[in-house]
């Protein structure tokens, strides 16, 4: 809020999946603004809101979006055609390179929040 001198964000998004970080995001936005949620939660994870100051008085939004809102028989090749000629930097975006005996680990440290995303090279 501070960013925004108290006003708060147009659009807020969520990208990790946990409750407190999507409640943080509708909580960041503006009278009217909008919260975007990209990350997947798990089934069970159960928000807190007031929807009579939120969504009423505040006039605020919570939208999710899955995959992107995308067309992957479309977008999936693209976004491989933009990688592959260096135009689309997802290296940078990976925290760790394991291989497939490793997954259980690899889950168990984006649980506990120590790293966000691996790929599995096999």
């Amino acid at each position: 809020m501070e960013l925004t001198g108290g006003r708060g964000a147009d659009v807020a998004f969520e990208v990790i999946g946990l409750g407190a970080t999507i409640e943080q995001a509708l909580q960041m936005t503006r009278r009217g603004g909008q919260a975007v949620i990209v990350g997947v939660p798990s089934f069970d994870t159960m928000l807190t809101i007031n929807p009579a100051m939120d969504l009423l008085v505040q006039e605020k939004q919570i939208r999710g979006c899955w995959y992107g809102s995308s067309n992957v028989h479309r977008d999936v090749p693209k976004l491989a055609g933009l990688y592959q000629a260096g135009k689309l930097m997802l290296d940078e975006l990976m925290s760790a390179q394991i291989t497939l005996d490793q997954v259980n680990e690899a889950m168990d440290n984006m649980g506990s929040g120590e790293i966000a995303r691996s790929v599995i090279v096999y």
